[in-house]
């Protein structure tokens, strides 16, 4: 599994960031379309890597994480 981080424009709350360990990134984000009680504008992701963690927390954002419940262990 990597890691990524999944940049979401929610309709009315704004810009977050979210970190989420998976397999397939194109299921976490139809899963936050399906998910999410607020209307989504835009899901990206990127690679997890250091430099874009720093730059993250330089800009003031907060992390979220995406727990991924098809994925996680029983």
């Amino acid at each position: 599994m990597k890691d990524y981080l999944f940049y979401v424009n929610f309709n009315l709350s704004g810009f977050r960031v979210y970190h989420c360990r998976t397999d397939d990134p194109f299921h976490v984000m139809g899963e936050m379309h399906y998910r999410c009680d607020e209307h989504i504008d835009r899901v990206t992701f990127v690679e997890m890597t250091d430099s874009k963690l720093k730059y993250w927390e330089e800009q003031g954002y907060k992390l979220y994480s995406w727990i991924n419940k098809y994925e996680v262990k029983r």
